[in-house]
């Protein structure tokens, strides 16, 4: 596989690259599916199932809360109403008042005192009136006491949602080929743990430090060097320290080659990331691999090789 002729040779040289080792080893896998995929590892999946669990609980908390306050809301204004009724009847009872035509009646007069003769349904009307005050006033505190109660638990809610967000960003690893620029979160252990018994392996903590220091994922640039060099096999791997195909534009091709793969693959992901990953510059077709494929190299497969290979480095996460 040539890379993609630009202009002259000595832009050939900038771009760099033939991947003719690896292609002899990995399939045509055009058809792989481009999608992010994320390991978390089997403790936090436990935690992250149990904390959504707790989250659901705690929802419901604060919604029945809720569902309480509202009650009691509705509730104090359906006894406001009913005072409201109650005045209302009062005033025009007062208005049709039997002792504004004869205050004589119902007076009795004894040696020392006069007594008027009490009329029971207004005192029943003020006592009424009376306990719903005070059944408003109870209800007030209540309804005090369960906002005090919702913004309490919806706190406690959106702690766990915080909780919930570092427990998926702990330990979880990510590819994604569409956009190369997200980062695994990869740790070096971890790289190592997927390379075992490669020829790459030494190389498990350069990778990181590219994602560190670059910011493109380091499952990507260990994919790419991957399919580059045959896994770390390849003959411009072992003599040249070209694990990732830089400068080969032909079979004949020196390359641009480094003192060490150290070297090398920190110079191939700094022109990735100065031509390719920048934007606006020379190269920038987006941060997917199938966009750097469209200038990085002659045919439409490698994106989807380095794809196939992304993946296979996941699941090795899982073993």
């Amino acid at each position: 596989m040539k890379r993609m002729i630009i202009a002259v040779a000595a832009t050939l040289s900038i771009v760099g690259g033939m991947f003719h080792n690896a292609s002899a080893v990995e399939k045509d896998v055009k058809e792989v599916e481009m999608k992010r995929v994320v390991y978390v590892s089997p403790e936090v999946t436990s935690k992250v199932e149990e904390l959504k669990e707790d989250m659901k609980r705690q929802s419901k908390v604060v919604k029945t809360f809720r569902e309480k306050k509202r009650d009691v809301a509705s509730e104090i204004k359906s006894q406001k109403s009913q005072k409201d009724a109650n005045v209302q009847n009062q005033l025009m009872e007062e208005r049709k008042s039997p002792f504004d035509d004869n205050l004589q009646d119902g007076l009795w007069e004894t040696q020392n005192f006069a007594y008027r003769e009490i009329d029971t349904n207004a005192v029943k009307k003020i006592l009424k009136e009376k306990k719903i005050s005070e059944r408003i006033k109870t209800l007030e505190v209540e309804k005090k006491k369960l906002s005090q109660n919702v913004d309490m638990e919806k706190q406690v809610l959106s702690q766990m949602k915080i909780d919930l967000q570092e427990l998926n960003s702990l330990d979880g690893v990510v590819f994604n080929p569409n956009d190369v620029t997200e980062l695994s979160n990869i740790s070096v252990k971890q790289m190592r743990q997927i390379l075992q018994d490669t020829d790459l392996q030494e190389f498990a903590p350069v990778y990181v430090r590219i994602e560190k220091e670059l910011h493109i994922n380091a499952i990507a640039i260990c994919a790419l060097s991957a399919l580059e060099s045959g896994w770390g096999t390849s003959k411009r791997a072992k003599e040249d320290h070209n694990y990732t195909g830089f400068g080969v534009y032909s079979d004949e091709a020196e390359g641009i080659n480094a003192a060490s793969g150290e070297e090398n693959l920190l110079m191939t992901a700094k022109h990735i990331r100065e031509k390719y990953l920048t934007k606006g510059a020379v190269y920038d077709n987006g941060p997917s691999l199938v966009g750097i494929n469209t200038m990085y190299c002659v045919g439409d497969t490698w994106a989807y090789k380095i794809t196939d290979i992304g993946y296979r480095l996941m699941a090795k996460l899982n073993e």
